[in-house]
């Protein structure tokens, strides 16, 4: 699969955040660029996999 088709499937699921929001994830993987001049920057996902609150 491509990235664009990862995040259409993403989308077409309808996942989203578990933050008190529950932005689409698949929008929010649509933020970031899948084409760009050879050579760029390599571009990095950031997960926070960790939903706990305080004290638990």
């Amino acid at each position: 699969m491509s990235p664009e088709d990862v995040i259409r499937a993403v989308s077409d699921a309808r996942l989203r955040g578990r933050g008190g929001a529950g932005f689409p994830t698949g929008t929010k993987w649509s933020f970031i660029p899948q084409d760009g001049p050879a050579g760029a920057k390599p571009h990095y996902l950031v997960v926070n996999a960790d939903e706990s609150e305080p004290g638990t």
